[in-house]
Order: structure tokens, then C-alpha cells, then sequence
């Protein structure tokens, strides 16, 4: 929504168990935003979330980028322009 304090919820499965998410979040014009690490979920140890710390004005085009990390240290990512 654009709101600092807004919160990202992001769904990761691995077969090597997914220890590390990082989130960047970049503006329509390319430049990054914020970046940080999710946190786990206490219960569902699939689910990862990370809470926004900008105020983002201009969320239409802004790209939401998750990187999951496994155990061994493979990574996978996802982005998602909103």
C-alpha cells in the first residue's frame, strides 16, 4: 500500500530448509527504496515477513524482489512489480 510499517508476507519452500530472505524494494525509477531481511514466522516455518520502513508514494512500478537462501546456501528470487 505504500505505507511505512506496511507488511509483506512471502511464502518459501526448499527441500533444504529456507534459512535467510532478503527483500528489496525499488522505485518505477530503478533506484532502491529499502532493503532487509524478513522474519520468520513462528508457527509456519514456510512463511517469511518483512515490514516496510519507507513511506512509498509512488507504488505503481515499484518492484518487490525476495531472495531465499537454503541451508547450503543455494538461493532463488521472485520479483513482483506492483
Amino acid at each position: 500500500k505504500g505505507a511505512a510499517g506496511d507488511v509483506i508476507t512471502i511464502e518459501a519452500h526448499d527441500d533444504f530448509r529456507v534459512v535467510r530472505i532478503r527483500v528489496v524494494i525499488t522505485g518505477k525509477d530503478g533506484n532502491i527504496l529499502e532493503e532487509g531481511d524478513a522474519t520468520q514466522d513462528a508457527i509456519d516455518p514456510n512463511l517469511w515477513r518483512y515490514a516496510t520502513t519507507v513511506a512509498n508514494p509512488r507504488v505503481t512500478g515499484s518492484t518487490i524482489a525476495a531472495t531465499a537462501y537454503d541451508r547450503p546456501g543455494n538461493e532463488g528470487e521472485l520479483e513482483k512489480v506492483l
